[in-house]
């Protein structure tokens, strides 16, 4: 499923999978990866169920999916094949401290795109590089 997916999106899933994979590593966000990687699964299903477009970039994807997350890691995500929670060990304060960082790379990200529309884009970039870690590149 998560390769049609991924095909269907022309390789977006994977690619913001593993987005938000190093995001969660670089900061040490408690969510594991196989969590991580079905809340994208789920981002994109969505769209598709309402009819919604993905974004056509990364960056705005990204600060689209981060917006999202304090709400999924809140609440119990359940993989598509068979339904299960993926997120049974997830502690409270794992959720509540998730959700935070979330919340505050959406605020960067946000920041970023302000700072991009205005044309300060070393400015931008840098804010970029707060959440993706140094080795963003955002050519």
């Amino acid at each position: 499923m998560f390769d049609a997916r991924d095909k269907a999106h022309d390789g977006k899933v994977s690619g913001l999978t593993r987005t938000m994979k190093k995001w969660a590593e670089s900061n040490n966000v408690p969510v594991r990866s196989f969590h991580m990687e079905t809340m994208v699964y789920n981002y994109f299903e969505e769209k598709a169920r309402r009819g919604e477009p993905v974004p056509d970039t990364y960056q705005e994807m990204t600060r689209e999916f981060v917006q999202t997350l304090p709400n999924r890691v809140n609440n119990r995500t359940k993989e598509p094949v068979y339904e299960e929670t993926v997120d049974d060990g997830m502690s409270r304060s794992d959720r509540r401290k998730a959700a935070k960082q979330a919340k505050k790379a959406r605020e960067k990200l946000d920041e970023a795109k302000r700072l991009k529309e205005e044309g300060k884009t070393k400015q931008a970039k840098e804010e970029l590089q707060d959440v993706h870690g140094d080795d963003f590149n955002s050519d």
